[in-house]
């Protein structure tokens, strides 16, 4: 008999795969990680996301780096681990 047995099965995950994120804490660079919180769960825990999780945006105006505060989309993929795929915009801050 193991664990899962005891408790009812393997440990699943409720968190969606897709959440709103604020990115909390500006990268100096794109080797640095990033620091979101996942605010409509708890601004009180902190997700670090490796710099391999996410990539300097390109547009027509060049480079751009997520700015502190900026709204985000988190994709968490099957071992949890957290990726930025997307951020709203350079200097924009979120207003919750």
């Amino acid at each position: 008999m193991s664990l899962d047995d005891l408790v009812g099965g393997p440990r699943r995950s409720s968190r969606p795969n897709l959440v709103r994120g604020q990115i909390i804490a500006e990268p100096l660079t794109a080797n640095d990680s990033l620091r979101v919180v996942l605010p409509n769960f708890s601004r009180d825990w902190v997700y670090e996301i490796p710099a391999a999780n996410w990539q300097v945006g390109v547009s027509s105006f060049g480079a751009s780096m997520p700015a502190g505060d900026e709204l985000c989309l988190v994709a968490f993929d099957e071992e949890g681990d957290g990726w930025v795929v997307a951020w709203y915009g350079e200097g924009v801050a979120a207003s919750w």
